[in-house]
């Protein structure tokens, strides 16, 4: 793959979320930006950030003004959580607009470019992937905004962590095929040939485990935030649902905002699994190639890389001791469920 194909695709996992942030406000003007540019550039982010901390104040209000009624509360509480977490998003992502700029010049570098056919087919798919994911919740967005809430589909289908955890999961299959790929020693040449190999993929591993480290960092807050939320939202939409089981429509517009809800916490831990999953994959890759006929120097490093990716990458919530994963989804759901059961019984 080319210099300009491999840009051309790494820019389609990310360009229209860049969009979406510059007319928020959120992302890095260019250096060349008239002062002109960078006052509306701050009085668009002041503006959508003043809509969501008025939107934050009423409902809190509302709930105050109403502590000693249940019912209402949870009428406007899975609205005030959702506020509150796009509240979270909208300063992490503003504070962090430069590291953001340089994660994507990183995305950008040719340690990443495909360099086989093979390879192009993988990194081409995730791109794609990537693609059909956005336009899915996208869809799911526009269809709960519709009927509840206009700032969901501005902030939540906007962020970065689907576009780059794709990009990363491509990096490992990448890394995968390499390694499978590495060939037979049949002469000296072999040995040497799969030695210098087997050096780049120990660096582009850990230019990997750089490029996990800088997404980490970034989804690490904001996403911890909106798990707390989605499950405050579950519970007072669990809530509102079995206290108006009679009304058809309340129920359909209820639940549209559930599955929405739901699916953004899903794709977000399924796209950090797929990480963990494809790198727990690169030992048995290894393994997978021609490593008995390599010389012993060889097969010492090949020990090496085994042992080192015995341990996969993962996804670090704030809680360092939990990932972002399809159990901590399951465990999302469970939790949910269960705070509502017992509100249902203390309420009842």
């Amino acid at each position: 793959m080319n210099r300009a194909e491999h840009r051309e695709i790494t820019e389609s996992f990310y360009k229209y979320q860049v969009r979406y942030f510059e007319i928020l406000g959120l992302w890095q003007l260019r250096l060349d930006a008239t002062k002109q540019q960078q006052m509306l550039h701050l009085l668009r982010y002041l503006l959508f950030l003043g809509i969501v901390s008025v939107m934050l104040l009423f409902f809190a209000i509302h709930v105050l003004a109403n502590i000693d009624q249940l019912t209402v509360i949870m009428q406007v509480f899975f609205m005030f959580a959702t506020e509150m977490s796009c509240m979270v998003k909208l300063l992490s992502i503003r504070l962090k607009r430069r590291e953001h700029a340089q994660l994507l010049d990183e995305m950008h570098s040719s340690v990443y470019r495909p360099r086989t056919a093979e390879e192009t087919l993988a990194f081409k798919a995730a791109a794609q992937m990537a693609f059909n994911m956005r336009n899915y919740y996208g869809a799911m967005s526009i269809l709960a905004a519709a009927l509840l809430l206009v700032m969901q589909w501005f902030v939540d289908s906007s962020a970065l962590p689907l576009a780059l955890l794709n990009f990363l999961r491509a990096q490992l299959v990448m890394l995968s095929m390499r390694l499978e790929n590495l060939g037979a020693a049949l002469t000296p040449l072999d040995d040497h040939r799969i030695a210098k190999e087997l050096r780049e993929c120990c660096v582009y591993y850990a230019r990997i485990e750089r490029l996990r480290d800088m997404v980490d960092g970034f989804i690490k807050i904001p996403c911890s935030v909106q798990l707390f939320c989605t499950i405050l939202v579950l519970v007072s939409n669990f809530y509102e649902m079995s206290a108006h089981a009679g009304e058809t429509a309340f129920i359909m517009k209820i639940v549209t905002y559930q599955f929405a809800m739901l699916l953004q916490i899903f794709i977000v831990c399924y796209a950090a699994n797929e990480v963990t999953y494809q790198s727990s994959l690169l030992g048995h890759a290894l393994y997978n190639s021609e490593w008995t006929t390599w010389n012993k120097d060889n097969r010492k490093m090949c020990l090496l890389m085994m042992l080192r990716f015995d341990d996969p990458l993962w996804v670090r919530t704030i809680n360092h001791t939990q990932s972002f994963s399809l159990p901590t989804f399951s465990s999302i759901v469970n939790c949910s469920y269960s705070y509502f059961a017992l509100l249902k019984r203390v309420n009842s």
